[in-house]
């Protein structure tokens, strides 16, 4: 079950990247960096992986053969065969092995290493296991056979430490203990991420093209009232600024105005963090646009990333403050699926304007958050994924 488990994982990877590159038509760019390391620990990983699983699959066949001179143990049949040559001469010992609780991840996992299976032979300083999927009654006419074969007697158990010899580390079986653990490490990313990517980034993925129906609020009765500005800070797109003031005052009637663009001072950015800070770009934005009589709502863009300093987050995507000021970073934004790729133009404008869309909401509506996921107002946005899970209403 657990090497279907790890193939499928795998196919399901495969099948969302090439779902990701299909996407790329919409204006999006591969990642370089992704691609050639998502390549080499493919190649890395699934080398060593598929031939262990291909073992599996054939019904874990296991060969042993005994000579004058090596006893020799051989998992899988033709190429993809491993084979392990042990000199009889250094054999201590032949010996039942207890029944291990996850006998096929085992045996699996023992496939670069020194096996799995019911039947030790202790050489000095390592055991080899074998047997894998026998009974303890065929262990015990195998075990007997051995014996005489390589004329090895019982030897004597230590109440504490049963019959193994003292373990002595030997350098040249390294090898095998360290594709053991890249074996394991392969196995657990095969299952988890491609897992992650399905609960994670699906909505990232497909552009949230599958995302749940979700039904809106009834807007007729919402009290419009003020102006909105859009204050783009450095070299923030002004096009971008006038779509999105478009979209605001076409489908919710707001009256929304971009202002002059605001330049950012060395004292907003924090060195250490390389981000800009969010409270100081609120600061210029009130001393830029003063409260008056009149309502009025002042968003402000920025590329740059930045970070709240009240709060633990890595990063911020808005900050509000004031009951009329936000500050809203595109910096992250781009992320596309699974880190592979870019997003394209169109799906990093539509999570712009979920998060102004969310702060209008808030400030101008004087709306509460909402905790459907579908809603612009959602309120536990943690990243992207979020944001293409929102729809674009309240």
């Amino acid at each position: 079950m657990f090497a279907i488990a790890w193939s499928l994982g795998w196919m399901l990877l495969t099948a969302i990247a090439v779902f990701a590159a299909w996407q790329q038509s919409s204006g999006g760019s591969v990642s370089v960096l992704y691609s050639v390391s998502g390549l080499m620990y493919g190649m890395a990983s699934g080398a060593i992986a598929v031939r262990a699983l291909s073992w599996m699959v054939a019904g874990r066949p296991e060969t042993i053969t005994v000579s004058a001179e090596h006893l020799i143990l051989m998992r899988g049949r033709g190429r993809l065969a491993r084979t392990n040559y042990l000199p009889a001469a250094e054999i201590t010992n032949v010996r039942l092995l207890p029944v291990l609780t996850f006998q096929s991840l085992a045996a699996l996992l023992g496939f670069w290493g020194t096996g799995r299976g019911r039947v030790g032979i202790d050489l000095a300083g390592i055991t080899y296991r074998f047997g894998s999927g026998l009974t303890k009654h065929d262990a015990e006419r195998l075990l007997d056979h051995l014996r005489r074969r390589l004329d090895v007697r019982t030897a004597f158990t230590d109440p504490v430490r049963g019959n193994r010899p003292h373990a002595v580390v030997v350098p040249g079986r390294a090898l095998g203990w360290v594709a053991n653990l890249v074996m394991l490490y392969a196995f657990v990313v095969g299952i988890v991420f491609p897992a992650n990517a399905l609960a994670m980034d699906f909505s990232t993925c497909t552009a949230g093209q599958f995302r749940p129906a979700y039904q809106p609020l009834d807007m007729r009765g919402l009290v419009r009232n003020g102006i909105v500005y859009f204050v783009p800070f450095d070299d923030f797109p002004l096009p971008t600024a006038q779509s999105l003031a478009v979209h605001y005052q076409t489908k919710y009637q707001v009256p929304v105005q971009v202002g002059p663009t605001l330049r950012i001072p060395e004292s907003a950015a924090d060195p250490a963090r390389g981000q800009l800070n969010s409270s100081a770009l609120l600061a210029i934005l009130e001393e830029q646009y003063p409260s008056t009589s009149g309502r009025t709502v002042i968003v402000g863009l920025t590329q740059y990333d930045m970070y709240i300093p009240d709060v633990s987050w890595e990063y911020a995507f808005s900050n509000r403050g004031a009951d009329r000021l936000a500050v809203v970073s595109t910096a992250r934004m781009e992320y596309g699926c699974l880190g592979f790729t870019t997003a394209g133009p169109e799906q990093q404008l539509a999570r712009v304007r979920k998060m102004v869309g969310k702060n209008l909401g808030v400030l101008y509506f004087r709306l509460g958050q909402s905790r459907n996921p579908g809603s612009m107002l959602y309120g536990d946005i943690g990243g992207v994924q979020e944001l293409d899970r929102m729809t674009d209403d309240f």
